[in-house]
């Protein structure tokens, strides 16, 4: 007995060994290590490379805090998946928990926010624990306890190694993404996966691998274009603690163009659950807080740093920094100076490291984008920025010159040359680093800020050195396309230099310390002081349904018509011209037919789009109830009217558009002008809903019917006066026919106009059909109506995209159908008196709507 009991001693100390209990001898801790090559890194964890696994000691008070997982990529054989340096995704937050002998990490979805509880019912907080708990995403078997018992050994591997949209090291948007209309599905090949390394600092751990991959990419999700492609990726796999004390957050505000968080609070009694919504901003507090409110201008304690890369082509070197730094002259006005710094990467410092999340970078990354990227990293408790990067790709310089000389060369000598100056090309790389510098400090774009700019003001030296282009440069901008040739003679302006008007409202309003504890008023006080002002104004982007004429990407001032009549005059000059201008060095026409293209898609998609948008045209505003002003603001019925008359009036002269001269050196192509006067009419026709939607929300409507009728007399008109027609009015006249008879059949569907959820489109129902979609969508609008349902806080607090609209197809067959036979009237009447190419226009005309009734 008494040896039985020794036994049992031994094996119960042997039991206890494994849960890391310090023996005598050899513990499970010193097994895990012993007689194996071991790479150990310390840090917030202390990591162990061992046998191609990285075994992880875990702190027991770590567990329960939150952390953010992302991943950075290192090298890459594609750079269209991805740039070096470019961290993936907005990252993934996790926590982990002990359960018996395993630590669980759990994931948080994002889109359901955080919920916290503000009522004084305690017993509150244990009911939303329980169902808002993260879902378990991976477990891990604890090996061993540390020596110290402060920390379980487990291993991770799978973890860092594996790839799941939580980990995956590519970002959502690349060059292979095209836009966003090529879906890349990655899939990992565990044969081709080898582990490189560990690191580990005071606030996150670092697992360095390189992963091998089969990419297929389908365009719009569907069609596969290319398959089981070979890409290999080296990334860092980070795992870092969020701020244990959290910034203080700032109540968002949908009339300031901030980013945001949101969280769902519950504030007891009869409340029902609310979502808040928190403004992204960096951790900007001053670091003499007395000097500060004594009104002194101070450091802040923690300045923004951006390290640039030391590759990056000295002749951008310094209009990048002019860019991101030229924020610090709003920061002035609240303070702060100093706040944004760019230094360069440090040379001979062994612990830099440009992919540690800790730094803020901008890095160089050679690849087809003309755009530039950046990736902005947020505490989802409170807002708050923790890093922030810019990725500057080799396009841009294309971009900007193409830019700058198709919009500017008629009205800019300096700029009929293959290479703009340094000067040049800088402006336009500052104007642009400027913009993301913005997005890195938590601000959203502001396309309606160039609609507040006087479209004369434009031509004015004096005006465009005070004010620039645009009342933001978180505006799409493009080069002064309405300045003429003795506008930039007396100094006018062709880019946007420098922060506009609502710029300065906007760091304000996010950054500037309030020590007052009615926080909340102070700021809903400086909105509307800065809405005074109409250059201070912020309007959400636009969404599927055009319908505000203010919001568009790359447009210029106040009076679309004005603007293109401006620009018009130019681009008559500049098609007319360039085949002389840039003849030098471009041999093969590759260089003036890409500059006339541009000019060309200007027009037809840029100026002519913007001017349509009045028809059927709603000003939407950000309004709160105590403004007392009213939210939408249809388009007049007179301006409506000027702009149908002018747009077709624009159709009668579209042959300015070739250049003949350049067409004959050149591979055949069909002319421009007939393709440009096709877009309008389509345009027109295209305008029903948005003009539906205007009518049904105006006093003084200007109906479909009466749109119909009046872009039938226009068109018309030379045939009810018995005039001759010319070869553009013929044209003109067949492609409305064709629109008539095309929406004239009695398949079209009955229409009305709702509004939708924020995230989805506008969809036509067939009449007498059922859809799935469609009804879906109707079954949230009704939940959401009886306040059964909380889909899409963002559309009722005024956050995101304007909302779309609900839009099925206007009933407008009828009309189409009596048009159609008004106009077999009219021709019937003039066919006999009419002579040459007119009579054997209509005679076919008559041929045309005699076919499609026997088709009836």
């Amino acid at each position: 007995m008494i040896y039985l009991f020794l036994f049992l001693c031994v094996f119960v100390g042997g039991i206890n060994d494994v849960w890391g209990k310090e023996q005598k001898g050899n513990t499970t801790y010193q097994q895990l290590f012993n007689g194996k090559r071991v790479v150990t890194r310390e840090g917030l964890m202390t990591l162990h490379q061992v046998d191609g696994k990285v075994l992880v000691e875990f702190p027991l008070d770590l567990l329960g805090k939150d952390m953010l997982f992302t991943s950075a990529i290192r090298s890459i054989s594609d750079n269209g998946e991805g740039v070096v340096g470019q961290f993936s995704g907005n990252g993934t937050v996790f926590t982990f928990m002990r359960v018996d002998s395993v630590i669980q990490a759990r994931v948080k979805v994002p889109n359901l926010g955080s919920m916290k509880n503000i009522s004084d019912d305690r017993a509150v907080d244990q009911a939303l624990e329980q169902s808002n708990k993260p879902g378990i995403y991976k477990t891990f078997r604890v090996l061993a306890f540390t020596p110290d018992e402060k920390a379980v050994v487990v291993d991770m591997t799978s973890f860092f190694l594996e790839h799941t949209s939580c980990t995956s090291p590519f970002p959502y948007y690349a060059g292979n993404s095209m836009f966003g209309l090529v879906f890349r599905n990655h899939k990992v090949q565990p044969d081709r996966t080898m582990l490189y390394g560990i690191k580990a600092f005071p606030n996150n751990i670092v697992v360095t691998a390189e992963q091998g991959y089969d990419v297929d990419q389908l365009f719009l999700g569907s069609m596969l274009i290319k398959k089981d492609t070979k890409v290999s990726v080296v990334s860092d796999k980070i795992l870092m603690l969020l701020p244990e004390e959290m910034m203080r957050v700032r109540k968002a505000d949908s009339r300031v163009g901030v980013g945001f968080v949101k969280q769902t609070i519950f504030a007891g009694g009869l409340d029902k659950l609310q979502t808040s919504y928190w403004a992204t901003r960096w951790r900007i507090e001053p670091a003499d807080v007395e000097g500060y409110r004594n009104g002194k201008l101070v450091e802040p304690k923690k300045p923004i740093v951006f390290y640039l890369d030391s590759v990056m082509p000295s002749a951008w070197v310094k209009y990048i920094r002019d860019g991101v730094e030229e924020w610090n002259k709003a920061f002035r006005e609240i303070g702060f100076k100093d706040v944004v710094r760019v230094v360069p990467f440090p040379k001979g410092d062994t612990l830099f490291d440009a992919t540690n999340i800790n730094y803020s970078v901008i890095r160089y990354a050679p690849q087809c984008l003309s755009t530039l990227q950046s990736a902005v990293y947020i505490d989802p408790r409170s807002g708050e920025i923790l890093n922030a990067s810019i990725y500057i790709h080799d396009n841009m310089v294309t971009s900007i010159t193409q830019d700058r000389m198709f919009n500017t060369m008629t009205a800019d000598p300096s700029v009929r040359c293959r290479e703009l100056t340094e000067q040049q090309l800088g402006e336009g790389i500052k104007m642009m680093v400027a913009r993301e510098a913005g997005l890195c400090l938590g601000f959203v774009y502001n396309v309606s800020a160039s609609s507040v700019i006087p479209v004369d003001s434009l031509r004015s030296a004096s005006f465009t050195r005070q004010y620039g282009l645009s009342s933001s440069v978180m505006d799409f901008l493009t080069c002064n396309y309405v300045a003429q040739p003795e506008d930039v003679r007396a100094g006018v302006r062709l880019i946007q230099e420098n922060l506009g008007v609502y710029d300065y409202c906007l760091v304000k309003w996010a950054y500037q310390p309030i020590y007052e504890e009615n926080e909340d008023e102070v700021l809903n006080a400086w909105i509307k002081s800065f809405r005074e002002k109409p250059y201070c104004r912020f309007r959400r982007n636009p969404s599927g349904l055009e319908y505000d004429p203010d919001i568009d990407y790359y447009d210029l001032g106040d009076d679309p018509i004005k603007a293109l009549n401006y620009r018009i005059k130019n681009m008559k000059v500049a098609i007319q011209n360039l085949y002389e201008w840039y003849r030098e060095g471009d041999k093969d026409y590759s260089w003036r037919k890409d500059l006339v293209a541009r000019i060309q898609y200007a027009f037809t998609n840029q100026g002519i789009k913007n001017v349509a948008r009045n028809i059927g045209g709603i000003r939407v505003d950000e309004i709160y109830a105590d403004e007392g002003r009213p939210n939408y603001v249809p388009v007049p019925k007179v301006r409506q009217k000027e702009t149908l008359r002018y747009l077709v009036g624009l159709m009668k002269d579209l042959s300015w558009l070739d250049n003949r001269e350049m067409m004959s050196e050149m591979e055949i192509n069909s002319p421009v002008e007939n393709s440009a006067c096709s877009t309008i009419v389509n345009m027109l026709f295209a305008r029903m809903p948005q003009l539906a939607l205007c009518a049904s929300n105006s006093d003084d409507p200007y109906t479909p019917e009466e749109y119909v009728n009046d872009l039938y007399r226009i068109i018309w008109e030379k045939t009810r006066k018995n005039m001759m027609l010319t070869d553009v009015d013929m044209n003109l006249q067949l492609l409305f026919l064709g629109k008539v008879m095309a929406s004239s059949t009695v398949a079209a569907g009955s229409g009305i106009l709702e509004p939708v959820r924020q995230q989805g489109f506008y969809l036509a129902k067939p009449e007498g059909e059922e859809d799935f979609e469609y009804e879906m969508q109707k079954m949230i609008r009704d939940y959401q109506f009886m306040g059964l349902s909380d889909v899409g806080p963002e559309l009722v607090q005024g956050f995101g995209s304007q909302p779309n609209v609900f839009a099925t197809t206007y009933p407008t067959s009828h009309l189409y159908l009596q048009m159609l036979l008004e106009i077999e009237q009219l021709v019937k009447s003039k066919v006999e008196h009419a002579t040459g190419k007119t009579k054997l226009h209509y005679e076919y005309i008559l041929h045309k709507i005699n076919r499609s009734k026997m088709k009836e």
